[in-house]
Order: structure tokens, then C-alpha cells, then sequence
């Protein structure tokens, strides 16, 4: 991020005008305003004062600290999860907010810190409701921080997130206006960039390309019939619904995707039907699956793909933050007088 970005956030930040710093520096308002546009920079002897006015280090106001590699962010994001699973939430919190001070206009970093503070809120929450509220309110403050920072590709990355949050909470009106700022092109870069391979002869690169585009489509067609099934049982059409939901099971299958995959839409249609039978017996494969392995490399689709492992740590708070969630919901209350359903629950978890 350039001078001109930084002066102009800090300042929004500290809640001044350009007026409140122009008679702070001893300057004409005017020129704060050429500064902020990036048509002239402030004179080196104004640094100092200006950074002491936003109450910052030098490096961070001339962007010595923003370049953060996507190594250096993963290390950060897996520290704030160690944190948030060992010392508990406020701890992983502490540390990415330091780290957020110390890289103030690292855009990737502050949406990425968002998403696995947000993970943590599910997966490691041990706080109470009022500080759960807090917490996730700063989460937003972290979103909207990207949304009006001057980087056109964490904006749209934010901007779908934003959106599908205002749409869940029925602020459909701040949904279609946010919706304004995401391009409405579709340029497919990476096909482009596998057929430059293809012709380059660089094989690993070309098919490693084609086998992540594969995956994503097989995830998006899952995700629409999600959409599909519930619009179905919107309007009671469960044969419809049932249609759909075998198509994304076939869809898991075809391209070998995570076990878990296969089952998730038929649960949705048994929680609207309250079909204790039916739910029970999709629990069942759901819950060793959260538990097994997705070995990606296994399959011919997605060999030249690097494997990421999870830790067995990491699936035994996955299958245990399902677990919590299946025997709260109110949607799965009809499940609570079935000692069949209790007994699977304590063979995956005693608590």
C-alpha cells in the first residue's frame, strides 16, 4: 500500500478530517488532500509528526512491513489457531491483533486473520454470549476495514462474504448495494494459464492447474443443488428436493470428492421432514467420514495436487463441534427421544 493509501486510512481511523491534520502539520488542507490522492507527497521532514499524529512506527507508514509472503501469512493464521485451540479464543485473538498493529495495511492478512478468527468463533468458543457477540462484531470491523481499503482483489474477495452475511440476515437492501462493487466480467485466467503450459510442455504445472479447476466446479454444482434443494422445500416439492440431493451424491462420487460431501444435502431434506429413521442413518456415515482422511492424491482427478494434511487433532474438533451443534439445534430437536440417536452420539463423544 502506497504513503498516499496509508494517510489517508489512519486518518479515517483517528476520526480527523484533513482539515484536523492540516493544522496539525502546520499545512494548508489542500495539501493533505493532494497527498491523500497520491498527486504530491509530504516533505520528508513531515514524516515524523505524521506518524506520531496516527500514533505509528515509520516503517508502517512508508510500507516497509506489508509485504507479507503467503508462507509468512499461513504461519500467522496457524499460531492464531494453536492459540485459539490451546489457550483459548482471546488468546489466538491477542496475537492476530498484534500482528494486524504490526502489519497495518497487510490487506490479505487482516481478511484471512477474519475468516479463522471466524472459524474459531465455531470450533473453539468457550465464551459466553455476550463476548461471543463482541468478538464477532469485531470480526465484521476486520471485513470492513478490507472493504474500504484501495485493494481492488481483497475487496471482492470481502465483498462475497459481506454479502452472503447481510443476505442471512435479511439486509438485503445493503446485499444489492455492496453487490455493485463486484465486477460483473468473468475472465478465467487460469484456463489461459493452463493452455500457456499445455504449449510449454510444463506438464505439472498445466495439470495441477486443470485438477484444482475440477475440483472447484465439483464443489460449486454441490453448492447450487444446495440452493436448489432448499428453494424445493420452500415450496414442498420433496420429490424435487430428493432429486436434487441424489444428483450432488452422485456429483461427490463422480469426482471423488470428501465423504462427507455425499451426505450433507439428504440431511437437509430430513431435518425439514423430521425423519428420525432417516436422519439417524445418514448420521452414521457422517460422523466416522468427518473422522476419515480425504486422501486427494489417491484419486487419478486429483493426483499432481500437494495434500495438505490435517492433524487427527484437527478432525476430533471438527467431528466435536458437529456433534454440539446437532444436539442443540432446535431443527434437531425430534431426534432428543430416540435412544438410538443418543448412543451413536456417546460412541463419537463423551463429553
Amino acid at each position: 500500500m502506497n504513503i498516499n493509501e496509508i494517510i489517508k486510512n489512519k486518518r479515517v481511523e483517528a476520526g480527523l478530517t484533513q482539515e484536523n491534520v492540516a493544522n496539525y502539520l502546520g499545512v494548508s488542507t489542500p495539501a493533505v488532500n493532494k497527498w491523500e490522492k497520491g498527486v504530491s507527497y509530504p516533505d520528508i521532514t513531515l514524516l515524523p509528526p505524521i506518524a506520531r499524529l496516527f500514533n505509528i512506527d515509520m516503517n508502517t507508514l512508508l510500507s516497509f512491513n506489508e509485504d507479507l509472503s503467503e508462507k509468512e501469512i499461513g504461519s500467522i493464521l496457524n499460531k492464531v489457531s494453536e492459540l485459539m485451540k490451546d489457550e483459548g479464543f482471546e488468546a489466538g485473538y491477542e496475537y492476530a491483533m498484534s500482528k494486524i498493529r504490526e502489519y497495518p495495511s497487510g490487506n490479505s492478512l487482516i481478511l484471512n486473520i477474519g475468516f479463522t478468527l471466524e472459524g474459531g468463533l465455531v470450533m473453539f468458543n468457550t465464551l459466553d454470549k455476550k463476548d461471543e457477540e463482541f468478538y464477532r462484531s469485531e470480526v465484521i470491523k476486520l471485513y470492513e476495514r478490507v472493504l474500504n481499503s484501495n485493494d481492488e482483489k481483497t475487496k471482492v474477495q470481502v465483498s462475497y462474504i459481506m454479502i452472503l452475511r447481510y443476505i442471512n440476515e435479511n439486509e438485503l437492501d445493503k446485499a444489492e448495494e455492496l453487490m455493485k462493487n463486484i465486477p460483473d466480467y468473468n475472465f478465467d485466467k487460469d484456463m489461459l494459464k493452463a493452455n500457456l503450459y499445455i504449449k510449454k510442455e510444463e506438464k505439472e504445472k498445466a495439470y495441477e492447474i486443470l485438477e484444482r479447476k475440477i475440483m472447484s466446479l465439483a464443489n460449486d454444482i454441490q453448492t447450487v443443488l444446495l440452493h436448489m434443494i432448499e428453494l424445493s422445500l420452500g415450496e414442498n416439492k420433496y420429490d424435487e428436493a430428493a432429486y436434487f440431493s441424489s444428483v450432488s451424491y452422485k456429483t461427490a462420487e463422480l469426482f471423488d470428492l470428501w465423504e462427507y460431501n455425499k451426505y450433507a444435502s439428504d440431511f437437509q431434506i430430513c431435518i425439514i421432514k423430521k425423519d428420525i429413521e432417516r436422519t439417524i442413518s445418514l448420521l452414521e456415515n457422517m460422523l466416522p467420514a468427518m473422522l476419515s482422511r480425504w486422501d486427494i492424491s489417491s484419486s487419478p482427478l486429483y493426483r499432481h495436487i500437494e495434500r495438505k494434511a490435517n492433524s487427527p487433532e484437527f478432525a476430533i474438533t471438527l467431528l466435536e463441534t458437529f456433534i454440539n451443534e446437532v444436539k442443540t439445534d432446535k431443527e434437531l430437536s425430534y431426534l432428543n427421544e430416540s435412544k438410538k440417536f443418543w448412543d451413536l452420539i456417546k460412541k463419537y463423544y463423551n463429553k
